[in-house]
């Protein structure tokens, strides 16, 4: 089944068709897998499978359709798979035979048998062994006969992307995100330049100032000048 669903109410959907397979436990539905990947603010996309039970299932899809109208969505296709187990069934029914046969003959000897204790030991073991398996494959089996009137379901979320989502204002973002990078980054070279004169300040203000001062208490002159010499008169 294929479900288009606004992407921002994707997961809940999604969320509530898991729950329903879980409560109604693992002889009715089991969850073989799920995943969900993409942005609620854009698009989203999700998958569900799951083995169910036929009557449940029915409902359950009927649920689904509403749900999904609910939400917004709608329903876009459909497909269900049933899975054949009678062959493997028939193998495992015909090893539980063979193990149940070999268990009782190892019981009736058990029992006639007038051997040695080690013998009669070995036949015990035996005995253990072959009912272990049988336990085993009766186990298989249940899985099986349990399985077999199930159906494999399969449910595909989409959403339509939006036209303006959360992705659509990102490269604005980075720009604006770069132009403050780079007017910060201005200030901070600004700031470490001011801190690397400080302290030439505070060693050259005063001694220019000290300078000046010296400068002013000699007439504004920083040497002193020799006195021209007089011209002699011209001889008349």
């Amino acid at each position: 089944m294929n479900l288009e669903i606004p992407s921002e109410r994707l997961a809940g959907v999604m969320d509530r068709h898991v729950q329903a397979c879980q409560a109604a436990g693992p002889r009715v539905c089991q969850l073989i897998g799920s995943s969900r990947t993409g942005d609620p603010e854009s698009q989203m996309q999700g998958y569900l499978s799951l083995r169910a039970e036929p009557n449940w299932l029915n409902t359950f899809k009927s649920g689904m359709a509403q749900q999904a109208d609910e939400a917004g969505g709608r329903m876009v296709g459909e497909t269900t798979n049933s899975e054949d187990l009678t062959r493997q069934m028939v193998d495992t029914e015909a090893r539980l035979r063979a193990q149940t046969e070999l268990r009782n003959r190892l019981q009736e000897l058990l029992r006639t048998s007038r051997g040695r204790l080690s013998d009669l030991l070995e036949v015990e073991r035996e005995l253990a062994r072959v009912q272990s398996e049988i336990d085993s494959v009766q186990s298989q089996l249940a899985v099986m006969r349990t399985r077999v009137a199930m159906s494999e379901f399969t449910v595909q979320y989409s959403s339509a992307p939006r036209s303006v989502g959360s992705d659509t204002f990102r490269p604005l973002r980075d720009a604006f995100a770069s132009f403050l990078g780079i007017i910060v980054g201005g200030f901070a070279a600004i700031i470490v330049i001011i801190a690397g004169l400080i302290p030439f300040a505070v060693v050259l203000i005063p001694a220019i100032w000290l300078l000046l001062r010296w400068r002013r208490s000699r007439g504004g002159r920083f040497f002193n000048r020799r006195a021209a010499a007089p011209t002699p008169p011209a001889e008349s």
